[in-house]
């Protein structure tokens, strides 16, 4: 099985980051705090080798006459990660499966997840 895309919504400075192609080599490059290790996280986060906490889920901006002790920051409702993958013969086979398959993986509010 191997990614080809994915796509990033509510995971730390990534609110939403759509059609993200990997091939080989990929590289991540950017300035610091950019999200790149962010990035990294959330791909570990779909493969399920990274569990995420609050303070993973984006900030989202609430209204200006918010009065809350965050000055109307609160975490966002749901982070999703979702990878588009490739498989080859054998595994198509082995497992009677398509040709693609999107797999998706959902951190809730109170931090479960589900895919």
């Amino acid at each position: 099985m191997q990614l080809r895309a994915f796509s990033i919504e509510g995971f730390r400075s990534l609110t939403h980051v759509t059609g993200i192609p990997v091939s080989g080599p990929t590289i991540l490059a950017g300035h610091n705090d950019g999200g790149k290790t962010a990035i990294l996280d959330a791909l570990a986060f779909l493969l399920g080798t990274y569990k995420p906490t609050d303070d993973d889920r984006t900030y989202e901006v609430g209204p200006p006459e918010a009065t809350e002790v965050s000055h109307g920051l609160s975490r966002c409702g749901s982070t999703l990660v979702e990878g588009d993958f490739e498989l080859d013969a054998w595994e198509r086979a082995e497992f009677l499966l398509p040709a693609s398959l999107r797999l998706r993986r959902v951190l809730n509010e109170d931090t479960t997840t589900r895919y």
